[in-house]
């Protein structure tokens, strides 16, 4: 398997509109990744990344947030995907917004011993 990683530039930009992206998510429940106004198909100017998610873009094999180390589904973004109240989709957004992500150098020391 071809390990990949975005530069560190282009990491650090994602965990920036990560936050950015989540934080518009905690104040407009009830919207989903798709509609943030930053993407491009809603008159944005960022192109569309994999799964909506700029954690998922910076590398195919392992993800960038500390505490998702065995997937996000089961985690604080799985509960907001299923989450219908707006009070708790907005709690579980913000949640996310500020999850830890590893430094660059940590992240990338990661994907490249991955197995």
């Amino acid at each position: 398997m071809r390990k990949r990683i975005v530069g560190k530039t282009t990491y650090y930009r994602y965990k920036k509109l990560f936050r950015s992206m989540w934080l518009w998510l905690a104040e407009n429940p009830g919207s989903y990744k798709d509609m943030w106004p930053e993407w491009k198909h809603n008159n944005g100017k960022i192109s569309v990344v994999d799964n909506y998610c700029f954690a998922c873009a910076v590398s195919g094999i392992c993800c960038p947030i500390k505490k998702w180390q065995h997937g996000c589904l089961k985690q604080e973004y799985g509960e907001w995907s299923s989450c219908n109240n707006p009070e708790d989709a907005k709690k579980l957004a913000l949640t996310i917004a500020n999850l830890e992500w590893f430094s660059y150098k940590e992240f990338y020391k990661k994907v490249m011993y991955y197995e």
